[in-house]
């Protein structure tokens, strides 16, 4: 597992990206504030668990949904974070092109 340090070392892509998602505790729908590589950030009031499973589809700048599996990594208090797992190479594609123009 990657260390906080080297997770921030990724290039981030700040934004509102609309975004669904289902955890075991059921569906919602909101916005990503910020995705990488490696994972996003999602704005929620909802307290989930650390380490809880999530399925996620978020709109890319480009109007194409991407799709990817993950695990909450961490609660803050406007969201939590999400540390992708299984991301197609399609959504691979289409965070690498958002990073490019949006990265900070």
């Amino acid at each position: 597992m990657k260390s906080h340090a080297e997770r921030r070392a990724l290039r981030r892509a700040r934004g509102y990206f609309h975004a669904e998602w289902e955890l075991p505790e059921g569906r919602e729908a909101g916005f990503v504030r910020d995705i990488s590589e490696g994972g996003c950030y999602v704005q929620s009031g909802r307290k989930v668990a650390v380490g809880s499973p999530i399925r996620i589809v978020v709109e890319m700048p480009s109007g194409r949904w991407i799709k990817a599996l993950g695990v909450v990594a961490h609660r803050g208090p406007a969201g939590f974070g999400v540390r992708f797992r299984d991301v197609g190479e399609t959504a691979r594609g289409e965070i690498e092109a958002v990073l490019r123009d949006l990265h900070f």
